[in-house]
C-alpha cells in the first residue's frame, strides 16, 4: 500500500494521527508484508543478512521439524526489530541480540548433539546457554571461533539484561546507556555473528547436508 493510500485509511478512521504516526503505520505495514512475504523462512534471510552471503543449506534438514520451527520464531522477532540488521537503532538492538542469540543457540546444539553426538557439560547444577559456547571453545579450530564469537555476544546481552550497578557508598541505581553506546554495541555485536555463523557455514558444509 502506498504511503498515501495508508493516509487516506487512516482517515476514513476520523482519528486524529501526526505526520509522524502515518509514517509509522505505513512502515509497519510494509515491515510486516516483507515478513509474511518469507515467513516460513525468516532464519534463512536473517542467516544471509548477518553473513552477508547466500546460503544453499538445507537447515530444516539440518534442524529438524521442532528445532528448525523454534529457530524461526526467533528469527522472526529478530526481523520485526529490523528487517536489516543494519537498521537496528539505539535499544531496539536489546531485544534483537535476545532473540538472534537464542535463533541461533538451536544450530549450536543440534550440531553438537545430532551430529557430533557428545554432550554438553554442565558448569553448574543447571543448564546454562554459556555451557554451549565453553565447548565448543575447548574443541579449537572453527568450533572455537564459533564459541568465541557466541560468548561476546552473550557477555554483552548480559551487560544489556544487567543494569544495576552500585555507587561507592552502597547506593544503587540503574545504569543508563546512550544511542551512542547502544549503536558502538550494535557493531561489536553484528561483528561477532558474522564471525561466528561464518566459521558455523563451514561445519554445515562438511557434514553434507
Amino acid at each position: 500500500m502506498k504511503f498515501s493510500e495508508q493516509k487516506s485509511v487512516l482517515e476514513s478512521k476520523s482519528i486524529v494521527f501526526s505526520p509522524a504516526d502515518y509514517q509509522y503505520q505505513y512502515l509497519s505495514s510494509a515491515l510486516k508484508t516483507s515478513i509474511d512475504a518469507i515467513r516460513d523462512k525468516c532464519v534463512y534471510h536473517l542467516y544471509s543478512d548477518l553473513t552477508q552471503t547466500e546460503t544453499d543449506e538445507d537447515y530444516k534438514t539440518f534442524l529438524g521439524s521442532d528445532f528448525y520451527r523454534t529457530s524461526n520464531e526467533f528469527a522472526r522477532d529478530c526481523l520485526e526489530v529490523a528487517f536489516y540488521a543494519k537498521h537496528i537503532y539505539g535499544g531496539k538492538i536489546r531485544a534483537w541480540t535476545d532473540s538472534a542469540l537464542k535463533c541461533f543457540d538451536s544450530f549450536l546444539i543440534r550440531y553438537i548433539n545430532k551430529y557430533k553426538k557428545e554432550l554438553i557439560p554442565k558448569s553448574y547444577t543447571g543448564i546454562k546457554e554459556s555451557d554451549v559456547y565453553r565447548f565448543l571453545i575447548k574443541k579449537g579450530g572453527d568450533e572455537y571461533e564459533i564459541g568465541i564469537a557466541f560468548q561476546s555476544i552473550y557477555r554483552k546481552r548480559n551487560e544489556f539484561a544487567h543494569v544495576q550497578i552500585e555507587e561507592s557508598d552502597g547506593i544503587r541505581r540503574s545504569r543508563k546507556w546512550s544511542n551512542k553506546q547502544y549503536n558502538r554495541s550494535k557493531e561489536n555485536i553484528l561483528e561477532h555473528f558474522k564471525k561466528g555463523l561464518t566459521h558455523l557455514s563451514t561445519l554445515l558444509k562438511d557434514l553434507d547436508l
